[in-house]
């Protein structure tokens, strides 16, 4: 008894090669359709998401220099406290943090985001005083000039809505 070895046929040998042509095409056209849902999908993502990244984007160096506010408040009330409640006549008498190796505070604290030094001054003998970062177009006075009243809008929206 002979044996021969049978060749393995491509496709279904009990169906025509029409239709397993056909199912062959059905198939990738599925295929094609879960991709095309999944680029419809990540499409919307993108659509929802990107205007909330970008404010975020753009609202970064507002939120750096609120913080930088922040931190120099913080630094003039603890100097009042020590001297009677009157600030110092300019940011150069603040005394250094007690983590730092410099005389003075140093320009990380007192440079905002765009690289210009926060705006102070003692105001009724010290007994006041303004604080502001010159925002992005660096000059002081004009309407995206950062204060220290937007650092306490900012606090009072923020103590809202975490009482949400």
């Amino acid at each position: 008894m002979i044996t021969t070895k049978e060749t393995p046929t491509l496709g279904n040998p009990q169906r025509p090669e029409g239709i397993t042509n056909l199912i062959s095409s059905l198939d990738v056209l599925r295929t094609a359709g879960k991709v095309l849902v999944y680029v419809f999908l990540l499409a919307t993502l993108i659509y929802v998401l990107k205007p909330r990244m970008i404010c975020r984007v753009e609202n970064a160096p507002v939120s750096a220099a609120l913080s930088g506010l922040h931190s120099i408040k913080h630094l003039l009330a603890e100097y009042a406290s020590e001297h009677a409640g009157k600030f110092p006549a300019s940011l150069a008498d603040l005394p250094r943090p007690p983590d730092s190796k410099t005389e003075t505070l140093p320009d990380s604290e007192t440079i905002d985001p765009w690289g210009t030094t926060y705006v102070y001054e003692a105001k009724n003998m010290g007994e006041s005083y303004s604080l502001f970062s010159c925002g992005t177009d660096k000059k002081p006075g004009t309407k995206d000039d950062i204060t220290i009243e937007d650092l306490m809008r900012a606090q009072s929206v923020a103590s809202r809505n975490s009482a949400k």
